[in-house]
């Protein structure tokens, strides 16, 4: 979606004006970078917390759940900002909402989920949840 309305934006944007909405948008962005990182610790470890009542044979199961809820969260939280910047360009037409942008393109794409970030992440947590008792 975010590709998409970059594209859109960049052909149909106006002419430029001062950028009083691209620097709300870049602080924006910087805001929610961090807060992913925040909000998704806080996620996991509360669901990290009930693992311990999981039956083992359904642990895996269970951690693919929380992987699952910890993209989409993180990954939301980008694409709001990157959408927040886009229509920022539209608006204002300055370069730094694009640039911004592609980072927060750049960064989501980084977080796709292959199959030994996956795994990686699973025994990582098994191990956190095994530390814990």
């Amino acid at each position: 979606g975010v590709l998409l309305f970059f594209v859109v934006a960049v052909f149909n944007a106006d002419k430029q004006r001062p950028p009083m909405l691209a620097y709300i948008a870049v602080g924006f962005a910087v805001v929610s970078i961090a807060m992913r990182f925040f909000v998704t610790g806080i996620i996991v470890k509360s669901k990290l917390k009930l693992a311990a009542a999981i039956e083992p044979e359904m642990l895996g199961d269970f951690l693919l759940g929380v992987f699952q809820t910890r993209m989409i969260i993180a990954l939301a939280m980008l694409e709001g900002a990157a959408l927040f910047n886009l229509v920022a360009y539209m608006a204002e037409c300055h370069w730094m909402s694009l640039a911004t942008t592609g980072a927060l393109l750049f960064l989501m794409m980084t977080m796709f989920p292959t199959r030994p970030k996956i795994e990686a992440w699973v025994e990582d947590a098994k191990r956190e949840i095994q530390n814990q008792f």
